[in-house]
């Protein structure tokens, strides 16, 4: 195949062919630096046409060339020069743009996540805005002519050959209107298949409105910034003073490297896990300087499976530790640890066993914290828990070993009666010390303070609006 433009391989040496379409071929070239005044930038584009004697194809590329000098816009490639002998050609100044075709070509506007969906939709819109203030309507916008770059915000357009300039005055020229309904159709229709119901969520305002509104580049960018999902904190409204008394907990057992219970009470709904969710989110991503971070480990009970003793703790601290590092941790338990695989077959056949086994347990729970590496137990519905678990929790609070371990008990305050397996165990442990930490429903304060945040505005803004 030649070369575009007859030039010598020496001087541009191929980049590739970028796109092609039924009258040009764009290729993105390189040249060698230090050639002269005339060597021009590293990269750039060439655009030739595929078949040099059509004159129309030759009108539409020199009218692309000379809007493209004639307006200078940011949204435009700069161009670097023109010739039509011996071939027709159009160079472009270049740094790394690609069409958006290429970007779509595997999974389509659907593949697109939505932060980058939103960006691309409202640069072009902003794009379409600029043209149509110098009067001029693209005329054959398609996701081709559309270029976007994998390190920079903003796009560029391209293929202005077929673009019209419209007459003083007509700010509602019907060309504009085809350039926005050529954007929704190649661009934001195949995402959202009913965009209409997904802009005007909410909003009492008729289709035939959004219809008009999207007739024009900047109708559609105020429909879409609408549209835009909010980026809301990662945060848990009204449960601060929680959070940080576990926090403040942990870096006690760190620094003083003992062992402490903690206790989560509230009816059920309150948030008491997404309390301990943020906490463990601290402890392993985001620990403060100075802090060792944490070994993590959750226990969960269920309602109605006390068939096997102990068995939430063990499958706790089988994920937690890994199937590995588990199999690691039994295996210094110096031939002793088989049983704490637990199965019907290992239930223990009296008393006496059964305690040499649970404290045998609680010293293997202390010896997984280290200085470097403090351990987290949390035990969530400890209101469900088996006898046998209820009475290791003793055993590991009434060890004294220089083990950095923090205890995090979780459970509904009115399942538990004066009677209750959990209240006894607690009445058994006021000699050793814990603290309770009891959640109450949030306030309105705290559901203002997610309004904000949702809508983006004071709430004293929409006060009037709002009816508790």
């Amino acid at each position: 195949m030649a070369r575009p433009g007859g030039q010598d391989a020496a001087d541009s040496p191929m980049g590739g062919l970028i796109h092609s379409d039924e009258d040009s071929c764009i290729y993105r070239m390189g040249c060698r630096p230090g050639n002269g005044p005339q060597s021009g930038p590293e990269s750039h584009l060439i655009k030739t046409l595929k078949h040099p004697e059509d004159q129309a194809a030759q009108q539409r590329l020199r009218r692309e060339y000379v809007i493209t000098c004639s307006l200078r816009l940011p949204i435009l490639f700069e161009p670097w020069d023109f010739t039509c002998e011996p071939c027709w050609q159009f160079k472009l100044a270049d740094d790394g743009w690609w069409p958006l075709s290429r970007e779509l070509a595997a999974t389509g506007v659907a593949g697109l996540a939505s932060a980058r969906f939103f960006a691309i939709a409202l640069a072009l819109v902003e794009a379409l805005q600029s043209l149509h203030d110098q009067r001029l309507s693209h005329a054959a916008l398609a996701l081709d002519c559309i270029w976007v770059h994998p390190h920079r915000p903003g796009i560029k357009l391209s293929n202005l050959g077929h673009a019209q300039l419209s007459p003083p005055g007509q700010t509602h020229a019907a060309a504009y209107q085809r350039d926005v309904e050529a954007l929704s159709k190649n661009f934001c229709t195949p995402l959202k298949p009913d965009l209409e119901g997904l802009v005007l969520q909410g909003e009492t305002a008729s289709l035939n409105l959004l219809r008009q509104r999207l007739h024009l580049a900047a109708g559609l960018e105020i429909t879409l910034s609408r549209a835009v999902p909010r980026q809301l904190p990662e945060r848990i409204y009204g449960r601060d003073a929680e959070i940080t008394a576990l926090l403040t907990a942990y870096r006690r057992v760190a620094s003083r490297r003992h062992t402490e219970l903690i206790l989560l009470a509230g009816a059920s709904g309150l948030g008491k896990t997404a309390v301990v969710d943020a906490v463990e989110q601290q402890l392993r991503l985001q620990c403060p300087p100075g802090v060792p971070p944490a070994q993590f480990i959750r226990c969960k009970f269920e309602q109605f499976n006390h068939r096997i003793p102990l068995e939430a703790i063990i499958q706790g601290m089988r994920q937690g530790l890994g199937e590995l590092g588990f199999e690691e941790a039994l295996a210094s338990v110096e031939g002793q640890g088989d049983w704490l695989r637990p199965t019907p077959q290992n239930r223990p056949t009296s008393e006496s066993v059964q305690a040499d086994r649970l404290t045998l347990l609680a010293q293997w729970i202390h010896s997984l914290p280290s200085p470097e590496h403090p351990l987290v137990l949390c035990l969530d519905d400890l209101h469900w828990a088996d006898p046998a678990s209820l009475q290791l929790l003793e055993n590991i609070l009434a060890l004294e070993a220089e083990a950095p371990l923090l205890v995090i008990g979780i459970y509904r305050e009115q399942e538990v009666g004066p009677q209750h397996l959990l209240q006894q165990t607690l009445s058994r442990l006021s000699g050793v010390g814990y603290q309770t930490l009891t959640l109450s429903p949030l306030t309105l304060d705290c559901f203002s303070h997610w309004l904000e945040d949702i809508l983006g505005q004071d709430t004293a803004a929409i006060a009037p609006s709002l009816r508790f």
